[in-house]
């Protein structure tokens, strides 16, 4: 015999609602429930501050770690296969796929074009460098202007933004800037190219891709 289903089994739906003011995020509640809320997050870009770091680089690297997946950015010794120094942003994996993977997949086809006709000459024998600078991201904003011009803006929502918007009704939510990763566009694709491969490791893809779609 089935049991009587309790409050505590479904999400609960109420009529959407958005939270935000004059800033860059505005929040938008889908569903609330006892256990988990579903919410939509808008960022518009143009009204966020840029952030005051920026960083060029002419290599790059992605890896699947412990708590997320680490984007690595570098910049070789002129000449040489040696690293001078690099930057890791390290994006939670949902985040990784429903924003950085998602919302590149026009510039990875506009890219592609542009490497083929300047591919990036292959790097044989690297020699990596211990001097590394990390930060944690999870939203980007990516743009490619050419062969020569592209950039990626990382910023950072903290989870207790959402917190306080949901439950105060606060009505402004930071966006903080993280830093800005100057490159060009060929180096772009080959970074997407790579991010390709680990979206491909990634358990949960299909159920994040759906989520997003929903």
């Amino acid at each position: 015999m089935p049991r009587e289903m309790t409050k505590r089994d479904v999400l609960v739906k109420k009529p959407t609602f958005e939270v935000g003011g004059q800033g860059p995020v505005r929040m938008r509640i889908l569903k609330t429930g006892p256990i988990a809320n579903l919410v939509e997050l808008r960022v518009e870009y143009d009204k966020a501050e840029v952030p005051a770091r920026a960083y060029y680089a002419d290599y790059c690297d992605v890896v699947k770690g412990r708590s997320g997946v680490s984007l690595l950015f570098g910049k070789l010794k002129p000449g040489t296969s040696m690293l001078r120094n690099k930057v890791e942003v390290v994006f939670p994996e949902d985040l990784f796929v429903r924003q950085l993977w998602k919302n590149s997949r026009q510039l990875h086809e506009n890219t592609r074009e542009e490497f083929q006709r300047r591919p990036l000459e292959p790097i044989t024998d690297l020699t990596d460098t211990d001097t590394v600078q990390t930060f944690r991201a999870n939203n980007v904003m990516m743009l490619g202007g050419g062969a020569e011009e592209a950039l990626m803006d990382f910023y950072y929502i903290a989870p207790t933004e959402l917190h306080y918007a949901f439950t105060k009704g606060r009505t402004e939510i930071a966006l903080d800037p993280v830093i800005r990763i100057v490159l060009s566009g060929s180096l772009v694709f080959e970074l997407l190219e790579k991010c390709g491969k680990i979206v491909e490791q990634i358990p949960d893809f299909e159920r994040i891709m759906k989520t997003e779609m929903e």
